[in-house]
């Protein structure tokens, strides 16, 4: 019989396989933790069974990201809770914005919205 190799998920040597969330190939890596988990504040991809993960850090701005740029950000940081486009912002009054906040199923989101074109900036759509 022919009997075919078959691929085990082993921690660290930088192959993603079977139900390991990220492999950068590092056992002690602080974005991907135990393979199982890819920490705060950090991104990991490109990994499969013939590569490694790269893992890089979020912009401080992003909480959780999809790349290590300031409009990488898929959600938002604390400190810059306003999110305008892929970016996260501390104010939205700097890029001629006002903020907006919406609740879904008891979650907080922040945004900025575009004043009216007749404004330089505002406070609200009409304002």
């Amino acid at each position: 019989s022919n009997s075919m190799d078959s691929c085990h998920a082993i921690c660290g040597d930088g192959l993603r396989v079977g139900a390991e969330v990220c492999d950068d190939g590092n056992t002690a890596s602080a974005a991907c933790v135990g393979c199982s988990v890819i920490a705060a504040g950090w991104t990991c991809s490109g990994g499969g069974a013939g590569v490694p993960d790269t893992c890089v850090r979020c912009h401080e701005s992003c909480a959780t990201c999809s790349g290590s740029n300031s409009d990488d950000c898929t959600s938002c940081a604390p400190a810059s809770p306003f999110s305008d486009g892929s970016q996260c912002l501390a104010s939205c009054t700097p890029v001629g914005k006002y903020a907006v906040e919406t609740i879904t199923n008891g979650i907080a989101h922040r945004s900025c919205a575009s004043c009216d074109s007749s404004c330089g900036t505002c406070d609200g759509p009409q304002s």
